[in-house]
């Protein structure tokens, strides 16, 4: 029985440290030691900490058809929902100095902008930027277009893998040097 219990033990444990996450958050820290290594932040895989909804509705314009001599008036809305899971997987589209514009579709124009405060009291993490956000709500741009979204999304920052970052650290080399031979004229 005390083998069994140890097994399952050793299984729980393997299954909960396979699963960890090796994600990091992206802090103004690495980002400065990437680009200190001449590493484009476009080439560095990202990731949203937090799901994040976007919805917009959008009033249809009155539309009157005749239907078998009786007149007909439909009037409708279009509601539109944008779901970006949990770590889903994105490319930085554009850098600034604050900001970075991440997509996490193939469309194009179609990102968000994560980025930190300026001034004395700097984030420590890039954040979910929006127009404002207040006791409800986010005004939050998707490209060129303002949708809302829910408070939750508010703490949505970027992730970026461990490994990726300390591969693409570790391709820096120190050169050698060349000695002077001796016997030389």
């Amino acid at each position: 029985m005390g083998k069994q219990i140890l097994i399952i033990v050793s299984i729980t444990l393997l299954m909960t440290v396979s699963s960890c996450s090796r994600k990091i958050v992206f802090t103004p820290q690495l980002r400065a030691q990437l680009e200190n290594q001449s590493i484009d932040l476009k080439d560095v895989q990202f990731y949203n900490s937090e799901k994040i909804v976007l919805k917009r509705v959008e009033e249809q314009p009155e539309e009157v058809l005749l239907n078998e001599g009786a007149v007909e008036v439909t009037k409708g809305k279009i509601i539109e929902e944008i779901v970006i899971k949990k770590k889903t997987p994105g490319v930085c589209k554009q850098v600034n100095r604050y900001h970075l514009n991440i997509s996490f579709e193939a469309e194009d124009g179609k990102y968000l902008k994560f980025g930190r405060k300026a001034g004395p009291m700097l984030r420590d993490r890039y954040r979910l930027y929006a127009k404002e956000w207040n006791e409800e709500n986010g005004k939050v741009m998707y490209g060129d277009t303002l949708y809302n979204s829910d408070l939750s999304a508010a703490d949505a920052h970027l992730l970026v893998e461990k490994k990726q970052v300390y591969d693409l650290i570790r391709e820096k080399r120190v050169a050698r040097g060349i000695r002077i031979e001796s016997g030389r004229d």
